[in-house]
């Protein structure tokens, strides 16, 4: 019998904990469901739940709106029910097209909650595995039988998870290849589009295995557990560290990256006037301990530079053209409180007398910088904010890949965290 290893997911503190519950009951998981690791495969449901775990407020809405799309389509046909039996029957129909849609939806959600969610694994699987080894360590050598059964059993716990490892290795190094595709739909796998064009698109693609705007993988993501996945874990030869520093590269827009690349042009003197505090611009610079306070002041320095950055953009995408123009047609302001487009007005308002004094024309806050424009890019951090945890380190940023032609064309001159 092949070693397993048995996982338990814990999201109890999750202030989305009701909502993300919901959305698992549905596809038949429950808090309480075990999950079983093996050497070469990591389960569907154990992904599912990850998925559901490393959602945000824009995409458990997203979940909500299909449950409520099934709900309405079977609402008619019930109303016109008249015997209890076909009420029920009809009852159970609805909820078998909701978990189906779901099922489907959470095969592949979108870039911003899949790589969160590969990132969120690699932790799981981390700690369990580091528990593990960190335990053999404190042991001496078996003095008996049963400690050396015991050792045996270790040892196969952790090489199934050092496999599953490569697995999720295997997993985000195809998914950091296809979030660059020339043929990736920004509007479908980054924004989640849901208009009816995109319905129309799902239809259209679904024999070829294409899900919200994302090329398929070669063979169905159910388990990743195909040949083609276990191939790419061993041709990828970077560690997961190093493919997490890629990712920031490519797909994530961070302060920092954004000021060292733009630390020569009127963007970066513009913001690292308004900003001077913390190096944003300076390659040399060595962030020292911070309290609370000082990570706050940091946190919302980060999100005032990218804010800008995207207002900034807005006017002549370069290297994100396709991204811009994708993200203009987007509208988060409902995820924002009135409350917070408040302070959003209050920080704009802060930055126009020393962003003008750069460059008038650049920041232009009565025609480009304008209180909708702020609100807007505040959205897109929003919805969009990704965090990937490297080496002990926490970089976060919003989700922004690329353009194809851009990207390589400016790969040797960019300089990233």
């Amino acid at each position: 019998m092949d070693d397993l290893v048995m996982l338990k997911t814990n999201f109890s503190r999750d202030p989305e904990q009701e909502r993300k519950t919901e959305i698992l009951k549905h596809v038949g998981i429950t808090t309480q469901t075990v999950h079983y690791l093996r050497h070469d495969s990591i389960p569907t449901p154990l992904l599912v739940t990850m998925r559901v775990m490393a959602m945000n407020p824009m995409e458990i809405d997203h979940c909500f709106q299909l449950i409520q799309q099934q709900e309405q389509q079977h609402q008619v046909e019930e109303q016109e029910m008249e015997q209890e039996e076909e009420l029920e029957n009809r009852l159970e129909q609805t909820e078998r097209a909701i978990a189906m849609a779901l099922k489907q939806e959470l095969e592949f959600l979108g870039l911003r909650n899949e790589f969160a969610m590969l990132d969120l694994l690699d932790m799981l699987l981390g700690v369990k595995l580091q528990g593990i080894l960190e335990w053999d360590d404190k042991l001496d050598k078996p003095q008996n039988q049963a400690q050396e059964f015991a050792r045996i059993y270790r040892q196969g716990q952790s090489q199934v998870l050092q496999a599953c490892e490569d697995i999720c290795r295997g997993m985000f190094s195809v998914l950091l290849h296809e979030s660059s595709s020339a043929t990736l739909s920004l509007a479908q796998a980054v924004f989640l589009d849901t208009s009816g064009e995109r319905e129309q698109q799902l239809e259209q693609t679904a024999q070829n295995r294409v899900l919200s705007g994302l090329e398929r993988r070669i063979e169905s993501p159910e388990t990743y557990d195909t040949p083609y996945f276990k191939a790419k874990a061993q041709e990828e030869i970077r560690t997961m560290s190093e493919l997490k520093r890629d990712a920031v590269q490519q797909v994530l827009l961070t302060a920092r990256g954004v000021m060292m690349e733009h630390r020569d042009g009127v963007f970066g003197e513009a913001l690292g006037s308004a900003f001077p505090e913390h190096g944003w611009g300076d390659e040399t610079w060595v962030e020292e301990d911070q309290d609370e306070e000082e990570e706050m002041a940091i946190q919302m320095e980060q999100d005032a530079i990218l804010t800008c950055f995207l207002v900034f953009e807005n006017q002549r995408p370069v290297r994100f053209c396709n991204y811009i123009t994708a993200a203009k047609k987007m509208d988060y302001s409902s995820l924002l409180e009135e409350d917070m487009k408040e302070d959003v007005e209050d920080l704009r308002q802060s930055l126009q007398e020393p962003l003008e004094a750069v460059n008038p024309e650049a920041f232009n806050f009565s025609k480009t910088f304008t209180r909708k424009a702020f609100v807007w890019a505040t959205g897109i951090l929003e919805a969009l904010s990704l965090s990937l945890h490297i080496d002990g380190e926490v970089v976060t940023g919003v989700l922004a890949p690329r353009d194809v032609t851009a990207m390589e064309s400016g790969r040797t001159k960019r300089k990233h965290e």
